[in-house]
Formats: C-alpha cells, sequence, structure tokens
C-alpha cells in the first residue's frame, strides 16, 4: 500500500518526504517546488563565502620585509675564493684591470729596452682577455698592471726572444649597470642610466618568462656595510598601481626573478651566487 497516497488522499508522497515539505509552501508539492532558482542561488552564495575565505589567507611572497647580512659573513657564506683572491690584490691599492678597460701595450721585441718598440691599444673583453699576435689570446682581468706585464711577457716568450712590456691604463670602463637573473629573456649584466627603475632593468633583460613567479622579484643591494634584499610584488607595481615599489636602480644592483617562491636570503644566494662576475665582488667589497 502506498503510505502517502492512502492518508494524504495525493498521490506520490514517501514518509520519508514529510519532512522536506515542511520547507514548501502550503499546498506545494516538491515537483512544483522552484528547484532552478534555488540550485542557482545556492552556487553564488557557496562561490562567495570561498572568495572572502580566500581574501583572508596572505601570500607569504609578497611581502615587503628587508633582509640584511653584514658584508663580513656575505663574504665568507657566498664570495668565491678567486674572487676574494683578486679583491686582496685591488685592496692593496695597486689597480687592477677589469672588463671594458681600454689599455696601451708597449712591446719591445727583445731587451735590451733601448731596441725600438710598437705599441698596441687593446679593450678587455667580457671574459677579461685580450688579443696579441703572435700569443692570441691572454687573460689579464683581475690582474694588476704589473702582473698584466709579467703576464704578457710570459707568453710572447715562447715566440720572441726577450719580450718586454709597458702596460698603462688609457680609460676605464665603470658603466653604471645592474644584473639580472632567473625566468628572463637573457640573463646578464645590463647598462642602466640615471632614473631607470625596477622595470626598465627587467624590460632590458628581455622581460619576464612565461615561468616567472611575478609576486616575489628580489632585489639585491650592497652598501658600506651591509647586503639587503627585498621582495617586491610586479603586480603590486602593474595592476595596483603602487610606483612607489617600482624602485630606483643603483650600480651593481642585483634582480632576481625567480620560478617559484624563494623566502630566505640564502636559498636565493645559492641560486646566483656562481653567476655572478668576479669583478662584482671585487667593486663590492674593496675598500
Amino acid at each position: 500500500m502506498n503510505f502517502a497516497a492512502s492518508n494524504r488522499g495525493e498521490p506520490g508522497y514517501h514518509p520519508a518526504d514529510l519532512g522536506t515539505l515542511k520547507l514548501c509552501e502550503r499546498g506545494t508539492p516538491m515537483n512544483r517546488f522552484p528547484w532552478k532558482i534555488c540550485k542557482p542561488l545556492a552556487c553564488a552564495v557557496l562561490c562567495v563565502a570561498l572568495a572572502s575565505c580566500a581574501k583572508r589567507v596572505p601570500d607569504p611572497a609578497t611581502t615587503d620585509k628587508e633582509t640584511v647580512v653584514a658584508k663580513g659573513d656575505f663574504v665568507k657564506l657566498y664570495v668565491p675564493q678567486e674572487a676574494q683572491a683578486v679583491a686582496k690584490r685591488a685592496s692593496a691599492r695597486a689597480p687592477i684591470l677589469y672588463p671594458g678597460d681600454e689599455i696601451s701595450i708597449g712591446i719591445y721585441d727583445k731587451l735590451p729596452v733601448s731596441q725600438e718598440k710598437h705599441i698596441e691599444m687593446k679593450r678587455i673583453g667580457d671574459d677579461g682577455s685580450i688579443f696579441i699576435l703572435p700569443a692570441k689570446e691572454i687573460f689579464v682581468g683581475g690582474l694588476t698592471v704589473s702582473q698584466t706585464e709579467k703576464t704578457i711577457e710570459s707568453k710572447l716568450s715562447q715566440y720572441v726572444v726577450s719580450p718586454f712590456c709597458e702596460v698603462t691604463i688609457v680609460k676605464r670602463a665603470f658603466e653604471p649597470k645592474v644584473y639580472v637573473f632567473g625566468e628572463v629573456g637573457k640573463s646578464g649584466s645590463v647598462l642602466i642610466k640615471d632614473g631607470d627603475r625596477l622595470l626598465d632593468g627587467i624590460s632590458a633583460a628581455g622581460g619576464c618568462a612565461s615561468s616567472a613567479y611575478r609576486r616575489s622579484i628580489k632585489l639585491i643591494r650592497a652598501n658600506e656595510q651591509n647586503v639587503s634584499m627585498i621582495s617586491i610584488d610586479l603586480y603590486a607595481i602593474l595592476d595596483g598601481g603602487r610606483i612607489d615599489k617600482n624602485i630606483a636602480l643603483q650600480d651593481d644592483d642585483i634582480i632576481f626573478v625567480p620560478r617559484r617562491i624563494y623566502t630566505t636570503f640564502n636559498e636565493v644566494m645559492t641560486v646566483i651566487a656562481q653567476l655572478l662576475p668576479w669583478y662584482y665582488y671585487v667593486k663590492i667589497f674593496t675598500p
């Protein structure tokens, strides 16, 4: 027997439905309740609730908190041994040669030095080398002037009897630059000019790659006492109008565009320490 049909005189009701019927208007059976309207409304309320919950969860990578490391600790932890050796030579007040420097090389074919000499003007390449025939490529970056003279003489002695060399620095090449690493078009150093800011530096390196985590761009800067790192959310600049986050760049700043969240200074430096050229460390840490 159909319990609902025999007692209510209306077909199709089961005792389990009686509690649900109380939610409907009197005389409105379940098959006429407006579920098509209620279901979308319930979904909308649920989405709003979830969105409000999501807003309460902070993104730990977008903090502007600054990390500061003393220069002495930085040198011990991250500066390569070869860069420390060059820095010691430079700290002895003997001028060293950097990539981009222009030098004059006076070469005597043999001793005594009264013999006629010829002079060559050379620009030191980005890898620290010069090209002199017949010795071809000679690496002089990071050497003092006297060390460069001895190195050239040693190389030429394989082809010339008792060569003698005089080296003079003609022009220094300390053009302001920053270093951009990580998820960009082309990692390395880029030249900057007065007024350039964070977005200019990233743009000069080819812009952010699609794999970049833009909410946590790292800017590392050294001063006389320490090295500091700050995290910057690019979306705060581009979408949020926070132009104050588009920090003005300084010579030898480091910009790191990560693929994922990096929360500590050590994590970042573990990635980029070996990418920095030796002359960055020498310029930053030579008294």
